[in-house]
């Protein structure tokens, strides 16, 4: 027989549980790891967001945008 009690709890732990997915690929976008990203793989709504946030045009075609964002993450490499 199952109780409410255990539904609830159920419900409970399903939303820690995606609480805790989400904080999880919140923590890896916002400390990136040393892998190199594959920037072609990517939507262009990400792509748009990613160079907004590096502060880099985010107008034109998906390609364009790989092409400007390749730019940057080159560039960054170097100064380190």
């Amino acid at each position: 027989m199952v109780r409410k009690a255990d539904l609830r709890n159920k419900t409970k732990k399903g939303r820690i549980a995606s609480f805790e997915e989400r904080m999880t690929e919140v923590v890896r976008n916002t400390f990136p790891t040393e892998e190199p990203i594959d920037l072609s793989s990517m939507s262009k709504a990400d792509l748009v967001a990613m160079a907004k946030d590096r502060g880099v045009s985010s107008k034109g075609t998906k390609a364009k945008l790989i092409e400007r964002l390749s730019e940057v993450e080159s560039d960054g490499e170097e100064g380190e």
